[in-house]
């Protein structure tokens, strides 16, 4: 009985020894693919992710991005790391090709060449493992990063083709793939700014979120959200979460920022508004929050709109310009908050455009709506542009009547004022520069109310004494007996000669630090005497305020301003190029705007009757009927000009005549007159005929373009020679 059963169990060792062989195998295909290559390049992939999630650059005036753009140029610095990834994950593909880990590896590889914006690989690797892969965890992956693919290449299509296709696997979805499928889609909506489905992803994704930092950022951009949403109670909820994780302190501080912006309660019940203040002014004595002080300010601003308090706000955005030490973005939205309150509270354009023209240098073209504020910065720069043209010329024409005198007494004014506002702008630079570098002070709102506090934690006082020092001794170096210029003529009793050596380098260093400042007699020199420069000078003006006009009517949309200034041309400039102009163009706005168009008719008909303008009011056909005179206009000159270089002379000069006298008001009177001129070139017997006819162009048609071509044949005629015959001209006589 015994034997028998030892060859039985003999028997069944010998049959199963194939199979626990091949289990053998399997499982060591297993185990070294996934210790020997899985594992060390998801570990090398998990520290890569850790990188790009600690370098994002937080924008936290916008919602903050789910993921960060894919950006070769930033994923460079982790190359080395994708690479090792690729090379590790590729082992098992080539030497264990039965292992269950091959799919996970190549997921691992397709992430790592998306991280390089290598999509057309790591998009053939995705779809090779959607199609092949029996593993539903690596499928879903697989197609959630294909998903991903495609919102960074911006192609949605292809992007619904996806969505369909993870929608039609009823296979359940594991923990991280559903996390990452939510995360993916909140990410999509946050770029496309539809931020109601972003939320509803963002909430089903973020609880499941193991990592701390990451489940804190994704609770703060809820917070956002909910705020972009109008939902303000929800949003403080979620800012209020993020307090309570233990995060970075950026992230912290910002999330209970916001939260105190965003509660629910009114500011009209003064406990509550006392308390937000009390808020933000521990916020600003914490030196942890040194750094954030620009942020505060911003929030104190945003409040004070709420109340509302313009002016208090406009405080306090100076605040956040001037104390910005590290975080240039939020630099740039105060720049860009006050531009916008100066232009559409304060209506004044001139400041405004300083300050979006600070916002544009500052900002990243990322943020919203960036193109259509580099479209405001721009015209906003013409309009301070043609501004300062306007004044510049009026200034000079004022000081072109005045007496000598009292030019004299006006431009001590201006180099005085010019002077302080240096002196005040460097001491409040270094100023601002001691309150970066010194932290160990607290910040402080200026007060023009005195006080107890030190003399030198006090800004504005620091300012007054720093300024009053330099208009007195001028710029002078930190060190002892700054008095004396050299100590040692002090120690030999020279002390005239040391003093009047310190008045010498006194007087050198306010010329340096006052070097852009002008002299009396620069500012003198710049004054138009002769008629024809003071006519010089308003024909400038003139052109500028016209093209200060049209940036109101047409870029800023200020009926009033521009009005203004069209009345401004009529008055002083009846008789201006740009007048009649300036003056249909008010006529013809007059339709949709509510003013008189008679007034603007009645101007151009009594003082421009001769305008081109006039002329389409009296004949609406005017422009159709000048256009074919035009045309046969042209005509005619082309057939004269062809009569001119065949040497037909007479002919061409009596086909000039007749379209002139037939066609009074064409546009191309100053080209047939300068046909006219080298037909007499040509004809003439002697030289002052043809200097005549030259002189007598220049004198008619003072803005035609081809002024250039009169003035160089006007050049080459021997003034000395005019009463003598053109050479080979003895027998020709002109008819």
């Amino acid at each position: 009985m015994t034997n028998i059963l030892n060859k039985i169990l003999l028997r069944l060792i010998i049959g199963a020894f194939p199979l626990l062989l091949l289990g053998g195998c399997q499982f060591y295909h297993d185990t070294a693919a996934h210790y020997n290559a899985y594992f060390l390049a998801n570990e090398k992939l998990k520290e890569v992710e850790q990188a790009f999630f600690e370098n994002i650059q937080n924008d936290y005036n916008d919602v903050l991005f789910v993921f960060d753009e894919i950006d070769s140029t930033r994923t460079n610095a982790q190359k080395e790391g994708m690479e090792y990834i690729i090379k590790k994950a590729s082992l098992p593909i080539k030497w264990h090709k039965g292992s269950k880990w091959i799919d996970d590896c190549y997921n691992l590889i397709a992430r790592s060449r998306l991280y390089q914006e290598d999509y057309d690989n790591a998009l053939d690797t995705y779809k090779y493992v959607y199609a092949n892969s029996e593993d539903p965890a690596e499928v879903h992956e697989a197609l959630i990063w294909m998903l991903r693919l495609f919102i960074e290449k911006d192609e949605p299509r292809n992007m619904e083709v996806v969505k369909q296709a993870i929608n039609d696997d009823t296979r359940p979805f594991n923990k991280e793939n559903t996390k990452m499928y939510h995360l993916t889609m909140a990410h999509y909506y946050r770029l496309e700014r539809n931020f109601a489905p972003a939320a509803e992803h963002l909430h089903l994704a973020a609880p499941l979120e193991e990592d701390k930092n990451r489940r804190a950022r994704y609770f703060f951009i809820l917070g956002q959200l909910y705020r972009q949403l109008n939902d303000n109670e929800k949003a403080y909820d979620y800012f209020h979460t993020v307090s309570k994780i233990n995060t970075s302190y950026d992230l912290e501080f910002v999330a209970a920022l916001n939260a105190k912006a965003v509660q629910p309660q009114e500011l009209s019940n003064p406990e509550i508004s006392e308390e937000l203040d009390k808020y933000f002014q521990k916020s600003l004595k914490d030196l942890k929050n040194w750094d954030y002080r620009d942020r505060i300010y911003y929030e104190m601003a945003k409040v004070e709109l709420k109340r509302p308090d313009l002016d208090q706000a406009l405080t306090y955005l100076n605040e956040s310009i001037q104390l910005s030490t590290k975080d240039q973005i939020q630099k740039g939205y105060s720049y860009l908050l006050t531009g916008q309150l100066y232009y559409t509270e304060k209506t004044n354009y001139v400041k405004s455009a300083a300050y979006y023209d600070s916002a544009i240098q500052t900002l990243p073209k990322t943020i919203p709506d960036y193109e259509q504020v580099a479209t405001r910065a721009d015209y906003l720069k013409d309009l301070a542009k043609f501004t300062s043209i306007i004044e510049e010329k009026d200034r000079l024409l004022k000081l072109s009547q005045m007496s000598p005198e009292e030019q004299q007494s006006i431009f001590e004014q201006e180099i005085t004022s010019e002077k302080e506002s240096i002196i005040q702008q460097q001491e409040y630079d270094k100023i601002n520069e001691g309150r970066r570098n010194l932290k160990m002070v607290t910040s402080e709102l200026p007060s023009t109310k005195g006080g107890n506090s030190w003399y030198f934690y006090n800004a504005t006082a620091s300012v007054a004494g720093s300024s009053a020092f330099l208009r007195t001794w001028g710029s002078r170096p930190l060190e002892d007996n700054w008095r004396r210029s050299r100590k040692q003529k002090v120690e030999t009793n020279n002390l005239k000669e040391a003093l009047a050596q310190d008045e010498q380098q006194r007087k050198a260093a306010e010329e340096d630090v006052f070097a852009s400042v002008k002299s009396v007699e620069q500012r003198q020199a710049e004054i138009p005497t002769s008629p024809e420069d003071i006519q010089q000078i308003r024909n400038e003006l003139e052109e500028a305020l016209f093209s200060l006009m049209k940036v109101y009517i047409y870029k800023i949309k200020s009926y009033p301003d521009a009005e203004q200034i069209c009345q401004r041309l009529i008055n002083e400039f009846d008789k201006g190029v740009y007048t009649p102009e300036a003056v249909y163009i008010f006529y013809t706005l007059c339709k949709d705007q509510n003013c008189d168009q008679e007034i603007y008719k009645n101007v151009l008909l009594e003082q421009h009757p001769e305008s081109f303008y006039a002329k389409i009011i009296i004949n609406p056909q005017y422009v159709s009927q000048n256009n074919l005179m035009n045309r046969a206009a042209e005509k005619n000159y082309e057939r004269a000009y062809r009569l001119y270089k065949s040497g037909n002379y007479e002919n061409a000069q009596r086909l000039i005549e007749e379209t002139l006298v037939r066609y009074p008001t064409n546009g191309l009177k100053d080209k047939f007159q300068m046909l006219e001129v080298l037909i007499v070139g040509q004809t003439a017997i002697f030289f002052k005929e043809y200097h005549q006819a030259i002189s007598d162009f220049i004198e008619k048609n003072p803005e035609s373009e081809l002024m250039p071509i009169a003035n160089s044949l006007l050049e080459q005629v021997d003034t000395n020679a005019l009463d003598k015959r053109i050479p080979g001209r003895y027998h020709y006589e002109r008819q």
